[in-house]
């Protein structure tokens, strides 16, 4: 039987469809028994289709204008010059050389220098979609682990401290259990490549999570970024030093309810 590591290391090939047959029913075998690289088929694919729909967009009136004059002008490099004589430089109707041909080259050469660098821009994902990524993937695995918590409590005084040494930064903890999102614990996780705060909050039957790390100073309370993947809503702010990433299946109204709760307790005196 294939193992984890194994089966790791043939994933991308799996959503790439680049396995061969047996190869390829051996990782989906062990996929099918093991949650944990479950998750990771799910996140592979999941930046595979981000890739897809960010190559996918409405080109700006300047980008437009590029491409317009560099394709025009190689349409104009193909047309003879009005007037000229229709010569045959032999019997059998081949028509010289002209200057227009010889310049149709260059003009080619950048429209296609044009469009191949647009296409490279769009489809390389953006470090905001592979921090989204790794937020989702993260989420996913605490959502089939066996815990998802290092430390198990609802106590706000109890989570904070557990972090003192294991961060190098004190994460702002609150139990939300007055707005209806009782504190379940905390964990260290590793987003983005570095190691962060996730706590983990509860809304009825689900869970959210919540990863802290410091960011860019901005306003307090600044307009949230939200998205939605294959079921997830994310929802993304900054405050008081501090980046937010908040990871859940709960409605959206039910995740900007708990965002507005974060926010609450995070400027009170």
């Amino acid at each position: 039987m294939m193992d984890c590591g194994q089966a790791r290391t043939r994933i991308p090939a799996l959503v790439d469809k680049e396995l061969g047959p047996l190869d390829a029913v051996e990782v989906e075998q062990h996929v099918a028994h093991c949650a944990e690289c479950a998750a990771e088929l799910r996140a592979q694919e999941r930046l595979g289709s981000l890739v897809r729909q960010a190559a996918y967009f409405r080109a700006s009136p300047e980008l437009r204008h590029r491409i317009d004059v560099a394709l025009n002008a190689s349409s104009a490099a193909t047309r003879p010059a009005t007037g000229a004589p229709s010569v045959r430089a032999d019997g059998r109707g081949r028509k010289p050389f002209t200057r227009a041909g010889w310049n149709m080259g260059p003009a080619i050469a950048g429209a296609a220098a044009v469009l191949l660098s647009v296409g490279l821009y769009l489809s390389t994902p953006t470090a905001e979609d592979r921090l989204a990524e790794d937020v989702l993937a993260s989420h996913e695995r605490a959502l089939v682990a066996t815990h998802a918590t290092d430390v198990e409590s609802s106590e706000a005084h109890t989570v904070k401290p557990w972090f003192n040494g294991k961060l190098d930064f004190s994460p702002p903890v609150h139990d939300l259990a007055g707005e209806g999102f009782p504190l379940v614990g905390g964990r260290v996780d590793y987003i983005g490549h570095r190691p962060v705060a996730a706590l983990v909050y509860r809304r009825r039957q689900h869970l959210i999570s919540l990863y802290i790390f410091p960011g860019p100073s901005r306003v307090s309370g600044q307009e949230a970024d939200g998205r939605e993947f294959q079921g997830f809503h994310l929802l993304r702010w900054a405050q008081n030093g501090f980046e937010f990433w908040a990871a859940s299946d709960v409605q959206p109204e039910e995740l900007q309810a708990f965002r507005r709760g974060v926010l609450a307790h995070a400027d009170s005196p």
